[in-house]
This record gives structure tokens, C-alpha cells and sequence, in this order.
């Protein structure tokens, strides 16, 4: 999904559908929600969510972007798995060191005071504990300047 992605109307028809295996049931509502919202769905193919809902996800998504990145790519898979209510599954980068962090590639987190937030996460292998922010870029350059970086 794109930067600014309006979610609640996408919300609102998954939460509509009570069964996912009736497919005349879910035509009939999108083509009543195309006839309210222009392009609703655009930044979200329903057969793809459907698949995920149903059968989960089978490629996990790959944190390969640099050592302390996360993807760029593939955040849809990320959006579709967690309004599915299912884990996702996603391999991170791992560090010789016991505490790290990795950040989104891209500012496309929910808004803090206007402003987009990246995804931060703080991995300490110890206690064996992932952690996830949303943080400005000034709060993720101060986080990565408390831990080594790979």
C-alpha cells in the first residue's frame, strides 16, 4: 500500500464479510462499495487478501535492504497479514551483536502530530525480545547512535 493509503474503507468491507468462501456474497459487496467509493480498492487486491486470509502467506518477506533496514518491498504483505489478524512472517537481519536495531526503509508509518513515522524495531537477542516503534527520523538517528551498528 501506498504512502497516505485511506485503510478505514478497506477496514469497514473486511470486517462486512463474515464469510470468506462466499464469493457471490463478497462480489455483491464490492460492486455495491464501488458504487460509493471511486477506486477503494486500488491499493488493495482482494483476491490477494482472500488468499492470505484463507491460506496465510507463503514467502515471508526479507529484511535485505542493508544490515539495519527494513524492505522496502513487499509492505503490502505486511498490510494484507495483519488485517487478516495473522502473523507475519518476515526475516530479519541478525547482528553479532546482542542489541540492534533495524528501521523501515521508507517514512510510511501511521502520522504522529502530521507527520509520517517510520517502523523501528529494537532486537535484543538476550532476552530474546523484538520491539516495534513508530519514530520520527531524529528519534530513530538517536536510537541507532545508543547500539553498534552491524
Amino acid at each position: 500500500m501506498l504512502e497516505g493509503t485511506d485503510v478505514s474503507i478497506i477496514k469497514k468491507f473486511i470486517n462486512e464479510i463474515e464469510d470468506w468462501n462466499d464469493i457471490d456474497y463478497i462480489n455483491e459487496t464490492i460492486k455495491n462499495y464501488d458504487k460509493i467509493w471511486k477506486d477503494w480498492n486500488f491499493e488493495f487486491p482482494i483476491l490477494s487478501y482472500i488468499s492470505v486470509k484463507r491460506d496465510g502467506l507463503l514467502f515471508p518477506i526479507l529484511g535485505a535492504v542493508s544490515a539495519n533496514s527494513f524492505p522496502g518491498n513487499g509492505l503490502h504483505r505486511f498490510a494484507m497479514t495483519a488485517l487478516a489478524k495473522s502473523d507475519v512472517p518476515f526475516i530479519l537481519p541478525k547482528s553479532k551483536k546482542s542489541r540492534y536495531y533495524i528501521r523501515s526503509k521508507f517514512k510510511d508509518y501511521r502520522k504522529i502530530d502530521n507527520e509520517n513515522t517510520y517502523l523501528l524495531l529494537d532486537v535484543n537477542t538476550e532476552k530474546k525480545e523484538i520491539t516495534f516503534y513508530l519514530s520520527s527520523q531524529d528519534i530513530i538517528k538517536e536510537c541507532l547512535g545508543k547500539y553498534e551498528l552491524f
